[in-house]
């Protein structure tokens, strides 16, 4: 449905130089196509819904990648500029390769990441590896164990495997029983935490400094920290209330320092 609107709106525009049905057909494949490469980021995409709201990624690209982004770009620009596809196909096959060896690092960072874990004398009951922004060098690995969540920076370097540990934080998994809000199940803010549980995969804590805070584990300012980059608050003695959305944004030097610093392995 999606490509057939598309193509009602790019059809006056480019009849003269393709027919209705190529014009509907490379629609239908750009919408077929954007769901799986955002599958491939850290963020992930409701990949089957209708049939399922399961939230699927693969963690093999950041978010936000400008390599990759360029990668499209110049295809789209130097083909309508030279009028000639093969710039366009040789695009697609770059950005195919880059996907490919963000795989191949993200395969090599959950090995580092269970070996990490065994070091420590621990058992990984679940493992997220996820790139860092823009770029597939530095990755953020967050572990399960006996119900702590262990969060680490691991650089990788993909053309010589040299890797290099950044120790992080560990943080308490929330657990609702764990930790007593005896919410009635069909409350507002019961149902308020599950769906941000959903949302989360459930990699989910309470804020250090913020009893009344849930946050996200997945995603912090810095790949060593438990210090979130959103969450929600509540007050558990009013659960008819919903609860509130937080966004934590630092962009201080100092973290972008300490960001950079572990980027460029210094």
């Amino acid at each position: 449905l999606a490509a057939l609107l598309i193509s009602f709106l790019l059809w006056p525009v480019f009849k003269k130089q393709l027919s209705w049905n190529r014009i509907f057909i490379f629609s239908l494949f750009g919408y077929l196509f954007s769901g799986l490469l955002d599958a491939c980021t850290s963020y992930g995409t409701s990949l089957l819904w209708p049939l399922s709201d399961q939230r699927i990624s693969f963690n093999i690209i950041s978010i936000i990648d400008p390599i990759f982004s360029l990668l499209l770009l110049a295809g789209v620009i130097s083909a309508s500029i030279r009028k000639n596809p093969r710039f366009a196909q040789l695009s697609l096959f770059m950005a195919a390769l880059y996907l490919a060896l963000g795989w191949l690092q993200h395969q090599r960072v959950e090995q580092i990441s269970l070996q990490l874990a065994q070091q420590r004398g621990h058992h990984a009951e679940r493992l997220l590896v996820k790139p860092t922004l823009g770029n597939l060098f530095l990755w953020r690995s967050i572990y399960l164990h006996q119900n702590t969540f262990y969060i680490d920076a691991i650089r990788l370097n993909p053309f010589t495997a040299e890797s290099r540990l950044f120790p992080g934080e560990y943080i308490t998994r929330f657990d609702s029983r764990h930790h007593q809000l005896n919410l009635a199940p069909d409350s507002v803010l019961q149902k308020d935490i599950e769906r941000f549980s959903a949302f989360t995969s459930d990699f989910l804590a309470i804020h250090p400094a913020q009893s009344q805070l849930i946050h996200d584990v997945r995603y912090s300012n810095l790949p060593t920290s438990s210090l979130p980059l959103w969450g929600i608050s509540f007050d558990p003695d009013k659960p008819e209330q919903h609860a509130r959305y937080h966004l934590f944004r630092d962009s201080s030097r100092e973290t972008r320092d300490s960001f950079m610093q572990m980027l460029l392995n210094q």
